[in-house]
């Protein structure tokens, strides 16, 4: 079989989108409309359009040949940067515009910037014939082995792990949705995916558990007519002549009939259902038994195929990583011969970060060469810079690069401004997207954020992000595909490390860099000429790091007149103030001083009318914001956490484009009304609403339509100081969304909680939290709330019993509830049951500090899993009638409380895996009956403290216990005839002085790991 080619530029070029945003803005009825009025040199203006529609045809053939033509990437570098100032130039007449402040002057200066942009981008279309720039409909064709079955015998599989899981699945009889059932082997390029599949392919139980095997290198182009021939004729042994689907599937199929076959599909690209749902039809006839692998670097390929199990392959450890390389850099012969080879080569595996092709790649690049110098010229070399014809690392990894839509390219690019190994979160990185211009405007009602979620969520299952090892919260690139990230982006993107700097730094647009406590003050002097053109100013904050001082002079130096600034932080500075001149970044889209000690911000920030993400987070001297506040109209994000700002600056509700705020503080004095939110419609996420107190006009509530946000999913209601004059009032007016998820409300003075808390349209409100509602004497209906999923009812001081009020009527209860839990009600005296069965989901329940309650727990509590009682002395643990409402129970914890139990029988716990008994000052016994003969085989855990009355403890069939702590139970006598447990791996026994002799406990001390005993 010859080489199979592939098209690198299929997702589009690079530039593409770039060029596409430009047209779209310079299309525009505004953008034309401006020409017009304000004479702009229009006819400049078009010739530039087609100037650009001119390069925009060959920029595909142009990024292929950029690869091994450094004339035309150098090419394409003078573009991206004549785009990069096209796209400035109409921004800040734009902007200015805006303002109203497009006079003779600006608009001279704009014409002039124009006429050089104009001769720039002239220059550019006269270097394309002598370049042979085409134009294209696709790209140049690169040469790609297709992959075999056949696995070489002298190779180590390193997944031993995996492999055992997946023949455990390829061996039985397990089946999905479908009869035939799908396993993916998903990762990065070049992380041994098929290398995995192929030692499954050739292990001896997979071939003799099949009648038959069929091994298909399916690859860019899913053709599904294409691969079924593959497969059949895999399965004959010749070419097939058929050239008709139809007639081809009917005869795989006849092959296939009553056969037991395993297919590998390796290299999988296309994850469009319709196509595998035609391509699998004739495998629906095979035996039970019958199974399929797709390896894949994409996430959204296994969900099309309807994958029944998913492995994802993680990097190779070192060790591993390290076995690998040696291999082939030292021809099978032991590594140990050449002490400083082996050392340097123990540093380039690290550089390989466990990637199997890395370390293969370059173990057979050194294969030949004996000299240290040449070893270190291999370490001390980027990625990219080896050979490309030598390096398999290189086509493998830009493979998914390429196949990128041209949108998706610029995104991965920008990535490159992080350095290797830093953990980034969604969330922020998309916010950065959308300052930079890199996220499209959606059509219809989807938001940016949602966009560029998609985006991030598309390069995540393209293996091209990765979950972080360390937090859930956080995502990282692999060290290789960071190097193919700055790659791409050349030195547009430049990441400041180790003091070096660009060849050239006025090409730098997107500037990042980790600041370093003892780095020296002219570090950015280079690009001190260049800050006009820059985008990005990016200091990132690497792990455990205290803040650094900046120098005034780079300050300064940041916000020159005309800057091109949109992303801006200053987050990992020592900084108390910002200077005025910070109004000069009117392009700026994202201003990071989150951290920092600066107590107030300039009213300039308030002309900043691009701005739309604002994070002051941990700014804990900062008092307030800018009076001008209310300027900012594209604002969307506002982060004011953990600040020291108390009220909102007035006409906020000019801020209507706001979807995220972390807060809002109602003023008492000068600022903002609650009414101010009555237009912030898109607020989604999260919202704060603190300082309810200051609503002296009721109506204001009714205003700030609360009602009418049906994005936001969490909404915190708190008062600051009790003060119950309007309360009630106050919150019947504030109803929310029925699309709210989350509700608390604290410190609510009212005297009555409102009815709509318990109305059941509150249908998807799963959480709701009531503290210190301490002048309420009942509850809401809240059982017909049928979503609520968490309760928690905390310091409600005057509540005096709970009954039918709190069920609701005409529903069967909290239907939904899973946790339930009561703090801290001194006055609550009876919990009458529901007449029918209430709490038929409820997990874990919660008592603490209700001194005065009597009486039951509910009956019936058939999923109850734990139960913690704290301070409950009046409270009555088991039914008198002797019924078990606690069948399901697991864990239990009991303290200070249930005076009415004198006898603990674990045997009517039998699914009981932790128990707590702890100043139960009653309690006299904790056994298993005598006449009780099947042994207990759930409890792990048992700790029983400071019960006084405590004289038996009898632990006779607790097989499964493995941890038993009693301490200062000064009545304890015996363990009973058994003695203790025989399986006990941790035994502590403090202060209980009246026990006999420890020989006389039955302790079996083989199984003991650890012992405390005074």
């Amino acid at each position: 079989m010859g080489l199979e080619a592939v098209v690198l530029a299929v997702g589009g070029a690079f530039l593409s989108s770039f060029l596409n945003v430009l047209f779209d803005r310079m299309a525009s009825p505004q953008f034309l409309n401006l020409l017009k009025q304000q004479k702009l040199k229009r006819d400049l203006w078009q010739s530039l359009e087609i100037l650009l529609l001119t390069v925009d045809k060959v920029l595909g053939d142009a990024e292929d040949k950029q690869i091994s033509n450094p004339s035309v990437k150098k090419w394409l570098d003078m573009l991206k940067d004549a785009a990069y100032d096209a796209e400035d130039l109409i921004d800040a007449i734009a902007t200015e515009d805006k303002r109203g402040r497009l006079d003779k002057d600006k608009k001279t200066h704009f014409n002039t910037r124009l006429e050089h942009l104009h001769q720039k981008l002239k220059d550019i279309v006269a270097q394309m014939d002598a370049l042979s720039l085409k134009e294209t409909h696709g790209g140049r064709q690169f040469p790609r082995l297709p992959t075999t079955s056949l696995v070489d015998e002298t190779e180590v599989c390193f997944r031993e792990d995996v492999k055992e899981q997946i023949l455990d699945f390829l061996l039985s009889d397990a089946m999905g949705e479908d009869k035939i059932p799908v396993t993916a082997i998903e990762g990065m390029g070049g992380i041994g995916k098929t290398t995995l599949a192929q030692f499954l392919f050739n292990d001896d139980s997979v071939e003799n558990c099949f009648d038959l095997r069929i091994w298909v290198y399916v690859s860019e182009e899913f053709d599904v007519f294409k691969v079924t021939k593959t497969i059949y004729e895999s399965i004959i042994l010749w070419n097939c002549s058929i050239s008709d689907l139809n007639t081809l599937q009917l005869v795989l199929e006849r092959e296939l009939r009553g056969k037991k076959f395993l297919l590998v599909l390796d290299d999988v690209w296309n994850d469009s259902f319709v196509d595998w749902d035609l391509l699998r039809r004739p495998f629906q006839v095979g035996t039970p038994g019958s199974k399929i692998i797709v390896t894949t670097r994409s996430q959204n390929v296994s969900l099309a195929m309807s994958s029944i199990r998913v492995h994802h392959l993680q990097a190779l450890d070192d060790k591993n990583c390290w076995s690998l390389f040696a291999k082939h850099a030292f021809k099978n012969k032991e590594s140990d011969g050449d002490p400083s080879l082996k050392a340097i080569g123990e540093m380039i595996v690290e550089k390989c970060k466990g990637l199997p092709l890395a370390a293969k790649a370059l173990g057979g690049l050194l294969r030949y060469k004996a000299e240290a110098e040449e070893w270190y010229n291999v370490l001390n070399s980027k990625m990219w810079d080896l050979p490309y014809e030598k390096s398999s690392i290189l086509p493998a990894l830009r493979l998914s690069y390429h196949h990128l839509p041209s949108h998706l390219k610029r995104l991965f690019a920008y990535c490159s401004i992080f350095p290797k190994g830093y953990e980034f979160e969604k969330g922020n990185l998309v916010r950065l997207w959308i300052a930079e211009g890199l996220v499209l405007q959606p059509n219809g009602q989807r938001r940016m954020e949602e966009m560029g979620g998609q985006y991030f969520d598309e390069l995540l299952s393209r293996s091209l992000f990765q979950q972080s090892s360390r937090s859930s919260m956080c995502f990282e690139m692999h060290d290789l595909v960071n190097d193919l990230a700055q790659d791409v982006a050349g030195e547009f993107c430049f990441k400041f490390e180790d003091g070096s700097l660009p060849h050239t730094p006025e090409r730098v647009r997107h500037l990042s860099c980790i600041p370093k406590q003892d780095e020296a003050p002219q570090k950015f002097e280079a690009f001190y000429g260049v800050f006009k053109s820059l985008r990005t100013f990016l200091p990132l904050r690497s792990p455990n790091s205290g803040r650094v001082s900046l120098n005034p002079i780079v300050l300064k130096n940041l916000f020159p007149e005309y800057g091109s600034m949109r992303v801006l932080s200053l987050s990992p500075y020592h900084i108390t103030k910002l200077p005025d001149s910070i109004s000069n970044l009117k392009h700026l889209r994202y201003l990071d001083l989150s951290h920092t000690d600066i107590q107030t911000l300039p009213e300039g920030v308030g002309s900043l009318y691009n701005l739309e993400t604002l994070n002051l987070s941990h700014c804990n001297s900062l008092l307030r914001l800018p009076t001008n506040t209310g300027n900012l109209t594209k604002l969307e994000h506002l982060d004011i956490r953990e600040t020291a700002v108390n009220e909102m600056p007035e006409k906020f509700g000019n801020l209507k484009c706001l979807k995220f705020l972390t807060a809002f503080h109602v003023s008492r004095n000068s600022g903002a009304r609650l009414s101010e939110l009555k237009d912030l419609s898109l607020l989604f996420g999260s919202l704060l609403i603190l300082g309810l107190q200051n609503v002296f006009q009721p109506e204001d509530a009714s205003k700030a339509n609360l009602k009418g946000k049906k994005y936001l999913e969490k909404l915190v209601l708190k008062w600051t100081s009790y003060d119950p004059a309007n309360a009630t009032e106050v919150l019947e007016k504030l109803r929310p969304h029925d699309n709210l998820k989350e509700l608390s409300i604290e410190c609510f003075s009212g005297t009555k909680l409102p009815e709509w808390l318990g109305d059941p349209l509150l249908s998807k409100l799963v959480s709701l939290k009531l503290f210190d509602c301490g002048n309420c004497s009942s509850l809401p209906p809240l059982g017909q709330l049928p979503s609520l999923k968490e309760l928690h009812i905390v310091r409600m001081k005057n509540v005096q019993q709970v009954g039918d009020e709190f069920y609701g009527k005409d529903v069967r209860p909290f239907e939904s509830l899973e946790i339930l839990q009561f703090r801290a009600m001194p006055a609550w005296q009876q919990w009458f049951p529901f007449k029918d069965d209430a709490f038929p989901s409820l997990q874990q329940l919660i008592l603490h500090k209700c001194p005065i309650l009597t009486g039951y727990l509910p009956s019936c509590l058939p999923s109850l899993m734990t139960l913690d009682i704290y301070e409950c002395k009046a409270l009555k643990f088991l039914h008198q009638n002797g019924i078990n409402q606690y069948s399901a129970l697991e864990r239990l914890y009991i303290r200070k409380s249930c005076d009415d139990l004198k006898s603990f029988q674990l045997d009517s716990f039998t699914k009981l895996k932790k128990l707590k008994l702890q100043d139960c000052m009653c309690i006299r016994s904790v056994a298993m009956p005598q006449d009780f003969h099947d042994d207990h085989k759930f409890l792990q855990k048992l700790t029983i403290m400071n019960c006084d009355d405590l004289g038996f403890f009898y632990g006779r069939g607790l097989s499964s216990l493995q941890k038993l702590k009693i301490l200062d139970c000064s009545s304890l006598l015996s363990f009973g005839e058994g003695g203790l447990p025989s399986n006990l791996q941790s035994l502590s026994i403090r202060n209980c002085k009246k026990l006999p002799p420890q020989e006389t406990w039955g302790l079996n001390v083989a199984s003991l790991r650890h012992c405390e005993v005074d």
